[in-house]
Formats: structure tokens, sequence, C-alpha cells
């Protein structure tokens, strides 16, 4: 078996083995977890450039998926000017907005260590 075949083969088995987490816009911190768990999923696998694009576009659900298609006709993204570094800045645009980001950090001004148990202020202070 010629060494592309069996790299092909392998990469094949890996996916469905360790599928990549899907996203189908549910919520801003499933967006915010879904970018991280796409990285890990890149770094782990050792995923560059096109191929980054190419699985993280697939992964994206119903109208998630038309957002992308949408947004790339709109902005006129072509296919080769396609980078992961141009997919996340488009998506954080969409998904985690200013607006998110201060509702987080309010949230977290907001905690108090006296009015809750270690545990219950710890879960609060992670998410």
């Amino acid at each position: 078996m010629s060494k592309n075949k069996r790299n092909t083969s392998q990469f094949q088995g890996e996916f469905k083995s360790n599928t990549p987490p899907n996203f189908d816009g549910e919520s801003e911190e499933g967006a915010e977890g879904w970018l991280l768990n796409m990285s890990k999923y890149f770094r782990a696998y050792n995923y560059l450039g096109n191929l980054k694009i190419r699985l993280d576009t697939y992964q994206l659900n119903g109208k998630e998926t038309l957002w992308w298609e949408e947004n790339k006709s709109i902005k006129k993204i072509q296919r080769k000017n396609m980078t992961w570094k141009i997919f996340k800045k488009e998506f954080k645009n969409k998904y985690l907005t200013k607006i998110y980001f201060d509702e987080k950090t309010k949230n977290f001004h907001e905690l108090r260590l006296e009015l809750s148990t270690m545990d219950v202020f710890v879960n609060k202070f992670m998410s």
C-alpha cells in the first residue's frame, strides 16, 4: 500500500473514531466552546491551513451552514483566500459579540464568595 493511501486511510479512521464537534448555533457559550474545541481538535491531529477550513465549515449545522455560505458570498470571500484566522474572525463577529463579553464581565464582578460554597463559587467563576 502506498504511503498516501495509508495516510488517507489513517485519517479516515481517526476522523470516524474521534469526530470533531458540530455547531448548530445553540448559544453564545456554545459558540465559544465550539471554537475552543475545534482548536484543540486541530492541535491534537496536527491539522494545518486549508484542512482546518474544510473541516470546521463542514461541522456547521443547519442555519449556521446557511449563515457561512451567505457571509462568504456577501463579503466575496473566495475559497483560495480563506484561512482559519479569517473564519474565526467572522465567526466571532457573528456569535461572540461585545454584549456577550460585557455580560460575562459583569457576572464575574458580581460573584460573591460569602454567598455560596467554594464549589459553587468556583463553578460560577469557571463559567
